[in-house]
């Protein structure tokens, strides 16, 4: 069967039927489900590592209901007696479901944020539908519903990019020259003056020549 589009699905229910000519009855006992997005490629559900053997009706009038081992998203869906008494009748339909659309892992980076949005009413009028601001690199669109002719879908994501953090610029102390190294007497090593260094700290200066005023 084809459900028109993608969608999540978690239950099936089956009924079988009477012959109206006999009173023959008829039902499928037990069968397997085989899902397909494209209607090409089948995959047949499994319950760990085998596959998946759903029980149906016991008789043909109560409809019985199956659950998924989980919700399964999928457009195709296939049903595949296994066993059924007297021949092979079935009625069936599916019962959607799928994630709830809450915050999970309080979103951001690490967790996950499901939400409904309405779409466009036309082809060509786009729609612009906001969210809080999230950080993410990626983003999934599931669609709910289609309109009778098809689903089409051209996305535009609006948001701006984040710089990655730098690291703050360090200074550097200024270094300091070491101290002058030199023997005693020599003229312009602890200053521009040419005295005598006295290790005292106080300069010994020669008196002036002509008298004149120290």
């Amino acid at each position: 069967v084809d459900l028109g589009f993608l969608r999540f699905v978690s239950a099936i229910g089956t009924q079988g039927a009477i012959s109206q000519e006999t009173s023959r009855t008829y039902f499928v006992k037990s069968y397997k489900v085989d899902v397909s997005s494209n209607g090409e490629d089948w995959i047949t559900l499994k319950e760990g590592s085998k596959q998946k053997v759903f029980q149906g009706n016991t008789n043909p009038m109560e409809v019985a209901k199956a659950k998924l081992p989980k919700p399964t998203l999928t457009r195709y869906l296939r049903i595949r007696p296994v066993a059924w008494e007297t021949g092979i009748a079935l009625r069936f339909e599916v019962d959607r479901g799928g994630p709830t659309p809450t915050r999970q892992g309080g979103g951001g980076a690490g967790g996950r944020i499901s939400q409904i949005f309405e779409g466009n009413m036309n082809y060509d009028t786009p729609e612009l539908r906001s969210l809080e601001p999230l950080l993410t690199r990626y983003i999934r669109v599931y669609p709910e519903r289609a309109a009778p002719a098809g689903m089409g879908l051209r996305l535009e994501i609006l948001g701006c990019e984040i710089q990655a953090p730098t690291a703050a610029p360090t200074t550097q102390a200024p270094s300091v020259a070491p101290a002058d190294e030199c023997e005693d007497g020599r003229p312009g090593c602890h200053g521009d003056t040419g005295d005598d260094y006295d290790p005292t700290g106080a300069p010994n200066t020669a008196p002036p020549p002509c008298g004149g005023t120290p």
